[in-house]
């Protein structure tokens, strides 16, 4: 077993903002959490309303009229679609939003972490009380969004939170090194709809 590296690449004091920390809770939901079906639920629900609204169409035009069952279903359908829709894009992320803000005004590891310290092999968090190390290889994922790197060691839905504005010069190092030690484990986050709101909308207290 190889000894552990003493000598750090690189240090740097850390601090995550209320408003980083939802943000980033959220990219954890879309890549492993429910919220990565998000965009397999709005390609099946755009296809489910063609298909309803072209049924309706052709009904009422071919006989000049609808029973109220089949105008009872075409409404259902309908509503489903809204319904997956609200769901996935508004009230999902809103209810781990909240939850996020929750955790982090009640989660001491958080707003303890002081230090981050990266290795060849690992990185290694600090603070009063807390000393949290993780190896890449056991990480299944690594996210970098415009502010964040996270780690993911499992997906219970812990992640390791590194603001980017901290790093410095360090952030586009470390980007190209995950790029290359964690291969198809890393991941560029892109933005999605209603996540500006959310971010903007916890910006009190961050």
């Amino acid at each position: 077993m190889e000894p552990k590296d003493k000598t750090p690449m690189e240090e740097k004091k850390v601090h995550i903002t209320q408003r980083q920390y939802i943000n980033g809770t959220l990219d954890v939901q879309r890549r492993i959490g429910i919220l990565r079906h998000t965009p397999f639920v709005m390609v099946l629900d755009a296809i489910v309303l063609f298909f309803s609204i072209k049924w309706f169409l052709e009904l009422y035009i071919g006989i000049g009229a609808v029973s109220t069952v089949d105008y009872c279903l075409f409404c259902a359908l309908v509503f489903l679609g809204s319904f997956l829709v609200s769901m996935f894009l508004s009230q999902l992320p809103a209810r781990f939003s909240a939850r996020a803000r929750q955790d982090y005004a009640t989660n001491l590891v958080i707003k303890q972490i002081r230090f981050v310290h990266f290795y060849k092999d690992r990185f290694e968090l600090s603070g009063v009380g807390v000393n949290i190390t993780g190896y890449y290889s056991k990480m299944i994922q690594c996210l970098e969004n415009d502010e964040l790197f996270i780690f993911i060691p499992d997906r219970s839905g812990l992640s390791y939170m590194i603001p980017k504005d901290d790093l410095g010069d360090f952030a586009e190092e470390l980007h190209s090194r995950m790029q290359r030690e964690m291969g198809k484990r890393y991941h560029r986050m892109t933005s999605f709809p209603g996540r500006k709101d959310f971010g903007r909308s916890f910006d009190k207290g961050a």
